[in-house]
């Protein structure tokens, strides 16, 4: 985010690319972000958290120049109040399973399910992946998976903008994530003027009246995305 941010900027456009997301330049203490100065710690004081290492090998291998690092925009502060946006605004997400795609071809292509073909496609799969009697168990797509399907955060800045709700009217769509998209889904019929909301914790399967679910739930927002909570399911 910080590199699109100097490009732009040196295509001229002065613009701030991530305005609107909520982040700011000391969220990154709430959130624990980089490590503690120890030139600051004191008696009194357990110092503040800093991103400078990070910044300083960013700003090397951009090759910021004498100007661009003098450029209020630019500067340290800067690079502080893009990193708490992405912790505050990222959507986790997990890349496709090949296996399962693959699966599903091989199933196909080798005569159908129970075929005899497919049932010695399937014995010797079932070997590479570490079955010592060639047979296919429930777990082994998460072998594939652990080395294949990615977990990673991503930004979409206009999801990012909608807010939340722990009764919320629509989801995010991404686990299956092949095509640098996400969806916004309905849950329920959504009436004209009404704002869109969705949940940014799992909500579990807990009941609304719970008190213990609304405490996790003011918790987890409070400390991941630093808010209370004032829905009309906690209030």
């Amino acid at each position: 985010m910080f590199i699109a941010q100097v490009q732009s900027y040196r295509n001229g456009n002065l613009t701030f690319l991530f305005a609107g997301l909520c982040g700011e330049e000391n969220d990154i203490h709430s959130l624990r972000l980089g490590s503690v100065d120890v030139d600051e710690i004191t008696t009194t004081n357990t110092g503040n958290f800093t991103l400078t290492k990070e910044y300083g090998v960013i700003a090397d291998a951009i090759k910021l120049n004498e100007s661009e690092r003098n450029n209020d925009n630019l500067l340290l502060h800067e690079f502080h109040k893009i990193a708490a946006m992405a912790q505050r605004n990222a959507i986790s997400l997990t890349t496709a399973s090949p296996f399962r795609t693959y699966y599903q071809a091989m199933i196909r292509n080798t005569g159908g399910r129970g075929s005899a073909r497919q049932q010695q496609v399937a014995s010797e799969v079932a070997k590479v992946l570490g079955s010592e009697n060639g047979t296919l168990s429930r777990d082994m797509d998460r072998i594939v998976e652990k080395k294949c399907a990615v977990k990673i955060g991503g930004i979409f800045t206009l999801t990012a903008r909608i807010n939340h709700s722990c009764d919320p009217n629509a989801e995010v769509r991404g686990q299956e994530y092949a095509d640098c998209n996400i969806d916004i889904v309905a849950k329920r019929t959504i009436q004209c003027g009404e704002e869109l909301c969705i949940s940014y914790v799992n909500l579990g399967s807990q009941p609304s009246s719970s008190i213990i679910s609304r405490n996790r739930r003011r918790k987890e927002l409070r400390s991941r995305y630093l808010f209370d909570c004032q829905c009309n399911r906690c209030i």
